[in-house]
């Protein structure tokens, strides 16, 4: 091989490993900035992350030290179905609502990040949203949360 195909080829193989170490390192961040939009909770404003794979899904907030004040991770399922949730990885405490569409019909406050419980809404749903504890201390079965889209 002459010179020029060897700085070539190792150019290549240079530019191919970057590459995929940049998808990795992005793919395996527990902070995607992956934003669906923005809802409101009781009037205030709270910007949504989405989790929307099986991967995404599995890992939810956990193995994060916190969740920023005014943020949330929206779950969003291809079906309604009674979709259990539990704390693994998690290192604070969060409010928990299931929803069928924009309509909560099943909630849970506070729950510690120590609980081991699997914890089941009562009633179908396909998107479920999980907030630093307390966010959720007013909202109840049958109200409809307001969605907004992406700024």
């Amino acid at each position: 091989m002459t010179t020029s195909k060897k700085g070539i080829y190792g150019g290549t193989l240079l530019l191919a490993l970057i590459l995929g170490s940049v998808i990795f390192f992005r793919s395996s961040d527990p902070t995607p900035e992956r934003l669906l939009g923005r809802v409101l909770v009781n009037d205030i404003e709270y910007r949504l992350e989405v989790a929307d794979t099986d991967a995404t899904r599995s890992l939810g907030l956990g193995e994060r030290a916190s969740l920023c004040e005014r943020c949330g991770m929206l779950f969003v399922f291809p079906s309604a179905r009674r979709y259990g949730f539990w704390m693994k990885g998690m290192q604070f405490p969060i409010d928990i609502a299931w929803l069928q569409d924009d309509v909560v019909v099943h909630v849970v406050r506070r729950v510690s990040e120590t609980s081991t419980e699997v914890y089941m809404p009562e009633r179908t749903a396909n998107r479920v949203l999980e907030f630093n504890a307390g966010v959720l201390e007013d909202i109840h079965v049958g109200e409809r949360l307001v969605f907004l889209p992406e700024e």
